[in-house]
């Protein structure tokens, strides 16, 4: 039995460690004459959504100034961000000079969105995972989003 005096650090802070709460992954190719069904053919899939420049966007925006292919895969716990690079690898293409010619036309990057509601939530990536995304060439970002949500009570220490 705990007396007033004592807080358990575990009252305080919530549950820690384990996998990330959510995770989204997209590879985004961007070009000035990007042709998203040209690309499309060319990565062998569909993307998730794409555009050329000059399509209008919602909300009465000016056109886009460029065009875009964007493949989006996302997960929630237990899926992993190297299940979801792994995902990936099975859709498109790996071959290196694929991915040199396809960086020589156009901006290529990879995003990585990380959602975390606790404390010290990570996550790792394979050999294979960290291989893939080396030989792609692709500018790699990683964003992380905490939505770590207070107590009530948790300023109340006796």
């Amino acid at each position: 039995m705990k007396s007033r005096s004592t807080v358990d650090i575990a009252d305080l802070v919530g549950p820690v460690g384990g996998n990330v709460d959510e995770a989204k992954l997209t590879l985004g190719i961007y070009g000035r004459d990007l042709d998203p069904r040209e690309l499309s053919v060319t990565m062998e899939c569909e993307p998730t959504s794409s555009y050329r420049r000059g399509d209008r966007r919602i909300n009465g925006l000016e056109p886009w100034p460029n065009g875009a292919w964007l493949l989006i895969l996302e997960g929630r716990r237990p899926t992993t961000p190297d299940q979801l690079v792994g995902a990936l690898m099975k859709k498109v293409r790996h071959e290196a000079g694929f991915w040199d010619e396809l960086r020589s036309r156009y901006t290529v990057r990879i995003s990585l969105a990380i959602f975390v509601v606790q404390w010290t939530s990570g996550f790792e990536l394979a050999p294979s995972s960290v291989a893939f995304l080396s030989n792609t060439g692709a500018k790699f970002g990683l964003t992380v989003y905490a939505e770590v949500e207070p107590e009530d009570d948790a300023s109340e220490v006796s």
